[in-house]
């Protein structure tokens, strides 16, 4: 059963791409689902990951998770680096951002779902209750993710699409698996390692890649919402956690 919450949690993030899937105004689901990300990692960030970390790290050298997070952070600009713009043959002109964002999206996500499929499994092996209240906040703060990263790859192939989407969406299941593999003997202070790079790859997104493409999208007041509401969602959603 602890699996099954689990691997629930993580298919939220298709009933994001479902939304946009069946959405008609694609452009303005866009605008809506970067925004709603924006403010859903934000709040993220803020009540769940890095008191996480500062938790995990409280009897520690704190220059360690700095570190830690501040690789994450640059490992994700190198990536950045790497992966090439799309060409921008689509209307608008955006679809070469878009995908850039989509996928940068999803490879920072993946390693912070499976760190947080292997604390779902460990609370719910523990607690079925409580597994799933906690796989049920989860769940609230994914579905934007999975409209990002499917509208920014709404013109791709659909063999692309799908593969990535499938990836960021089994990722909290596959942390499932390796939690069971591994059982709840695993320390603490190794869990917080890619808990500190997950944190700095999101700080990189939300700052260097959703947050400039909020601001050149207008009208600027929807954006403003859109992130209000993602930002309210995952405060929730942590509370219910």
């Amino acid at each position: 059963m602890a699996l099954l919450v689990t691997l629930l949690a993580g298919a939220s993030i298709a009933i994001g791409g479902l939304i946009v899937r069946l959405a008609r105004h694609n452009h303005r689901v866009g605008q809506v689902s970067v925004a709603l990300a924006f403010g859903a990692l934000v709040a993220l960030l803020a009540f769940d990951l890095l008191p996480e970390v500062v938790k995990t790290y409280k009897e520690g050298d704190p220059l360690v998770p700095i570190a830690l997070v501040a690789f994450g952070f640059v490992l994700l600009k190198v990536i950045d680096a790497l992966v090439p713009d799309h060409d921008e043959k689509h209307a608008g002109g955006h679809e070469g951002n878009n995908i850039h964002i989509g996928l940068m999206t999803a490879f920072a996500l993946s390693i912070h779902n499976i760190i947080e499929g292997m604390s779902i499994y460990g609370l719910a092996a523990s607690s079925l209750s409580q597994g799933a209240i906690y796989a049920l906040g989860i769940m609230l703060h994914n579905i934007p993710m999975g409209m990002l990263i499917f509208a920014a790859l709404e013109h791709e192939h659909p063999l692309l699409k799908h593969s990535v989407l499938s990836l960021v969406t089994f990722s909290t299941f596959i942390g499932g698996l390796v939690m069971m593999a591994v059982s709840t003997a695993l320390p603490e202070l190794m869990l917080g390692v890619p808990l500190c790079v997950a944190a700095g790859m999101i700080i990189y997104i939300a700052a260097m890649e959703l947050l400039p493409r909020m601001l050149r999208t207008k009208p600027v007041q929807v954006s403003a919402i859109a992130a209000a509401c993602g930002f309210i969602l995952v405060t929730l959603s942590v509370a219910l956690g």
